[in-house]
């Protein structure tokens, strides 16, 4: 909600917490969310990773992150070949892309918001850290939202964001989803949050600020990675 204010948002900006933020989101999947796909691929499979025959099919759960990374891919594509190739058409394929993006944006806010409500067995720092990367995760994706909609954004798009977040944490609370069905869920978020992270900080993003992206990569690497220590230690 505070990202459609726009004294938030030029703080945001002027200091470069969305490089921080995209920093945060990379270190959150590659240190914490990757690792944890290992792990319930093995049990998901009942073959360790040792083990492992190479066979394509053989990894559903990385299929599944990676069909994340091309599913959000995709949608900007098509957007930015059907506005660039028939000015004609600009209007209506962006109304419906539009519907997409908010409808798309709604679910992934849902499934985390459900994965969040859901993860028994961790430790409050752990929590504390995963909700404090998430909330950075939703100013990169504000961030991508805002510079394509501009208007829209502040007018739609985040609404949907915040009713998908509400209604995600109560399905998390009155809803019980197969195990089988939550590793999939989490996968492909892990493929999302990748894609969005890196693709705004790709070398034509408009905010600029590498040494504040690797700020957030190393900072969070080393907090995610402190974490069990922490718990066992105290």
């Amino acid at each position: 909600m505070l990202c459609g204010k726009k004294k938030w948002w030029d703080f945001f900006e002027a200091h470069g917490w969305i490089s921080f933020s995209a920093g945060a989101s990379v270190a959150y999947v590659f240190i914490h969310v990757f690792p944890d796909i290992s792990i319930l691929q093995q049990q998901f499979r009942g073959i360790p990773s040792h083990e492992y025959n190479g066979r394509f099919f053989s990894q559903p759960l990385y299929l599944t992150a990676l069909a994340g990374i091309c599913l959000p891919y995709l949608i900007d594509t098509l957007e930015l070949n059907y506005t660039n190739n028939d000015k004609k058409c600009h209007k209506q394929v962006h109304q419906s892309i539009f519907g997409v993006r908010k409808l798309f944006y709604t679910l992934y806010n849902m499934m985390l918001a459900y994965m969040i409500m859901n993860r028994h067995g961790e430790g409050v720092l752990n929590m504390n850290i995963i909700v404090i990367v998430l909330a950075m995760h939703f100013i990169v994706i504000n961030a991508n939202f805002k510079e394509m909609y501009n208007d829209l954004f502040k007018r739609y798009i985040r609404w949907f964001a915040v009713l998908g977040l509400i209604f995600g944490g109560i399905l998390g609370k009155t809803v019980t989803v197969p195990d089988f069905i939550v590793a999939y869920i989490f996968s492909l978020l892990g493929g999302v949050i990748t894609y969005t992270a890196l693709k705004e900080e790709l070398p034509k993003t408009s905010h600029r600020a590498p040494f504040h992206f690797l700020a957030g990569v190393v900072c969070f690497a080393l907090l995610i990675m402190s974490a069990p220590y922490y718990g066992q230690t105290h």
